[in-house]
């Protein structure tokens, strides 16, 4: 998945701005994980979402949430 925001859809260059933030693990996302271990493959793990440098900040205080928790208080 191309660095994206989940909030205002911007892409952007995640080495000059923002990031992937992980939040609290879900057994999606560890399902995800054992998965792409036994496969050897890669993909975007259900628990992380890409933010832009605006958002970036106010969604890293909410990792101890769960990803759809998060999503619900970010997007307003």
């Amino acid at each position: 998945m191309p660095p994206i925001c989940e909030i205002c859809s911007k892409e952007f260059n995640p080495d000059k701005e923002g990031g992937l933030i992980y939040f609290k693990e879900t057994e999606k996302g560890r399902a995800f994980e054992r998965r792409t271990k036994a496969e050897k493959i890669t993909g975007h793990p259900p628990d992380a979402a890409w933010f832009c440098g605006l958002h970036y900040e106010e969604a890293e205080k909410l990792v101890h949430l769960k990803i759809i928790d998060a999503m619900k208080l970010l997007i307003k």
